[in-house]
């Protein structure tokens, strides 16, 4: 075995041996999950090809900034040793593109349908078994602290369905897994039913360094000999804690997979299917911040910008509009100037309005005095607010009842006459 690969074509060429890895670790782990039927060594002499197309898939998975497949997602888990159990199946169509055009389609096993389509100005969420659709205008990533929770190339919170989570890790983790790799071991072939038909590929086991605390990280890769394109891709985490041993299982099934190509541009539209049906509020499994909707909005303390301290809890009785906002974010300033005049139209009326920003130093105080917008702003440095509130994107802007509860939740940029409608909903006066 050769020790700390980097990932480099040359040093990918260098890693994959013809030694096997330590069998106790990985295969009994991972075959019950990857390999349905095996074929004997591949010969030596493709070799040298197979670590060309590797790096490639690697560097191509590292810089993957357009993307697209077709499969199925498993997850399974096992506690010390005992049975596998499935936790969740799902058949997934999944790509993005450049200026924030993303499709992603989740057919869980047991939950509903759904879409999610952007072409970069609009997003579209869609529940097929219900026909429902709702349209909203694109948002900025919100940029979080790396140690935080991670966040998917489509802006997904933490919260989403597990499958639909591992979805979107798979490619990174194709190009994490290699740059990781204590080892590449690569001595047998594995058959795969791809929808080009019946192949006979290249089985890579792979072995990541161990992490910080321990957790031991062991993967394999089905892949062509001769491309960048995988057909399977297989990962457990085995983490020792206080229960005992954990290994958490990860199947993913590339039926059509491309990587660092270009995508169809239609894949990215969304033509309503007839007798759909438009709704403003469109509930989607892990859909940022709409599980809030009709539930009591979470409290939290915060201090504005000018350092008073203040509690959610403090307006119960009153109608308030929640605008998480950055000054980076393009959407956020364009809207910002609408929300700042709902402020000063309300103020008096028995409706709060206040601007949540995450950014350091002085920028929101510096930018809204430049642009001469008055708004109260609370400093949401800790993210605590983006947390409880599962923002991924902004801008985003909840409408909480007098009640507590939340009724209306936007993301993205919304008209002037959206977010009037929201508040005379809740009960604003003209």
């Amino acid at each position: 075995m050769v020790s700390n690969p980097l990932p480099t074509e040359s040093a990918m060429m260098k890693t994959i041996q013809l030694a096997p890895m330590r069998a106790h670790l990985l295969l009994p782990i991972l075959l019950p999950l990857l390999l349905r039927s095996q074929t004997p060594p591949q010969p030596a002499d493709n070799l040298a090809t197979l670590r060309k197309s590797l790096a490639e898939l690697s560097k191509r998975s590292a810089d993957a900034h357009t993307y697209s497949w077709q499969g199925e997602v498993t997850v399974a888990a096992q506690q010390n040793g005992g049975p596998v159990i499935t936790m969740a199946h799902a058949k997934v169509q999944l790509a993005i593109a450049e200026d924030g055009k993303l499709l992603v389609k989740i057919q869980p096993d047991l939950d509903p349908e759904y879409w999610l389509i952007s072409d970069g100005k609009k997003r579209w969420s869609y529940l097929p078994g219900k026909k429902q659709y709702s349209v909203e205008e694109s948002a900025s990533l919100a940029q979080g602290d790396d140690d935080d929770e991670e966040e998917d190339q489509a802006g997904r919170a933490p919260d989403a369905p597990i499958t639909e989570r591992y979805a979107w890790e798979a490619v990174p983790k194709i190009a994490k897994l290699l740059k990781d790799a204590k080892s590449l071991n690569a001595v047998k072939t594995a058959t795969l039913k791809l929808n080009e038909g019946k192949v006979t590929w290249p089985l890579i086991d792979i072995l990541a360094k161990p992490d910080e605390d321990g957790t031991v990280n062991v993967a394999q890769l089905i892949m062509a000999p001769d491309r960048p394109v995988a057909g399977r891709l297989a990962w457990a985490t085995i983490r020792k804690t206080t229960a005992g041993k954990i290994v958490l299982q990860v199947s993913v099934q590339f039926n059509q997979f491309s990587v660092g190509e270009p995508v169809p541009d239609d894949l990215f539209t969304f033509d309503p299917p007839k007798k759909a049906k438009l709704v403003e509020d469109l509930v989607i499994p892990g859909q940022p911040g709409s599980a809030l909707l009709n539930h009591a909005s979470p409290d939290f303390q915060a201090h504005t910008l000018s350092g008073e301290k203040v509690s959610l809890s403090d307006f119960r009785g009153k109608i308030v509009m929640l605008d998480f906002w950055a000054t980076w974010c393009s959407p956020c300033r364009a809207e910002l100037p609408t929300i700042a005049k709902l402020y000063g139209e309300y103020k008096d009326k028995g409706v709060v309005v206040l601007g949540i920003n995450d950014e350091e130093g002085n920028a929101a105080k510096k930018y809204l005095e430049k642009n001469s917008l008055t708004l109260p702003t609370l400093d949401d440095n800790s993210q605590k607010a983006h947390r409880l509130y599962h923002v991924s994107a902004i801008p985003t802007v909840f409408v909480i009842g007098p009640d507590g509860k939340v009724l209306k939740y936007f993301r993205g940029g919304r008209s002037e006459e959206t977010l009037r409608a929201a508040l005379k909903a809740a009960g604003a006066p003209d």
